[in-house]
């Protein structure tokens, strides 16, 4: 999943917690229907899970900004291929002329960090279980 996936998931977050879905009305226990014998169908309670796992709220966006800050004390090497360094320096250069101050290490630590969060949050439902899993395949 690319930065601007990442962004575009955020916006659409964003548009959705504006407006949030009618709450369904309450009955009763006088109003609630009978009971019927036999197998029990699916029951409806206007719960709706998300579409997307990671999306990126404010408070998951302080906790990498908080995480990044830290200055990282520990070694790691990591090889990459000629097309993702690309996209690195693009996204650098990119955000460098806005203004913005990056590095590869800075990107790589965003990404990692969010990768993490996701995995806490979600187990087996998080993308890196997800691309893990498929490339056992």
């Amino acid at each position: 999943m690319t930065f601007t996936e990442l962004l575009e998931l955020d916006k659409e977050a964003e548009g959705k917690s504006r407006t949030s879905p009618p709450q369904p009305k309450r009955r009763s226990r006088a109003e609630a229907k009978p009971t019927q014998s036999g197998p029990k169908a699916p029951v409806d309670h206007g719960i709706k899970r998300p579409g997307h796992h990671g999306t990126m709220t404010p408070s998951l966006v302080e906790r990498l900004r908080k995480a990044v800050k830290q200055v990282g004390k520990e070694a790691a090497t990591y090889r990459l291929t000629e097309a993702e360094k690309k996209k690195l320096k693009e996204i650098i250069y990119t955000y460098g002329g806005q203004g913005y101050r990056t590095s590869e290490i800075e990107i790589a630590r965003i990404g990692l960090n969010w990768l993490l969060e996701d995995y806490g949050a979600n187990g087996k439902r998080s993308v890196l279980h997800k691309i893990l899993k498929a490339l056992k395949e």
